[in-house]
């Protein structure tokens, strides 16, 4: 074998390793491969009753794990007695749940029956009002996530959340939407040269 040979088989050997990387798609829902730790719950050391239950958040992109096609408010619920999370997409009759475990330091797992699911972080602020805030990041980063990690979407509430079923949100969000087109609308009129595209 000629060293051109030999030179022309190792770039083809190359592409091929490349072509073959390429195609492993990295399950980013799921738990690290590597990862060794437990998903034993702890209790929790925060006051749950305090925090509400029903919770609102927009997304950017299709959230495929959820049923989430596109981009648009939703609502979801916490429920901290039997450790689950229910995501209601909005316009649709569909409600995914997941079980969540509670890991410590405001740091919770959900799930699926797949095992498939977020790393979720919760901070509570105090201000005008009392916020309430999950920050759900794929599973995959489970312990990487660090200040500046992009999350998914961040489920939020504040003390003056009144809604007490996914039903009553999602009415309050088409409300809201609706509000929201007859403002553009009647802008467009006004000032089209202003109005937002």
């Amino acid at each position: 074998m000629t060293r051109k040979n030999s030179v022309v088989i190792f770039a083809l050997l190359l592409s091929l390793l490349a072509s073959c990387k390429k195609k492993e798609v990295k399950d980013i829902y799921a738990l690290p491969p590597d990862w060794s730790g437990s998903l034993d719950a702890k209790l929790f050391d925060f006051d749950v009753d305090h925090v509400p239950k029903n919770f609102s958040f927009g997304n950017r992109n299709p959230i495929p794990i959820l049923d989430i096609e596109t981009s648009n408010a939703h609502c979801g619920r916490f429920d901290f007695q039997n450790t689950t999370v229910t995501v209601h997409p909005t316009k649709t009759k569909k409600y995914v749940t997941l079980k969540f475990f509670y890991l410590g330091k405001n740091r919770f797992v959900a799930i699926n029956s797949e095992n498939r699911g977020f790393f979720v972080i919760y901070k509570h602020s105090k201000g005008f009002f009392e916020n309430f805030q999950f920050f759900f990041y794929p599973l995959s980063l489970l312990d990487e996530v660090k200040e500046g990690t992009e999350e998914i979407f961040i489920a939020s509430s504040s003390s003056e959340t009144k809604v007490e079923t996914l039903d009553e949100c999602e009415k309050g969000i088409l409300e809201q939407q609706e509000i929201d087109k007859r403002i553009d609308e009647e802008f467009k009129q006004v000032s089209p040269d202003l109005a937002p595209p």
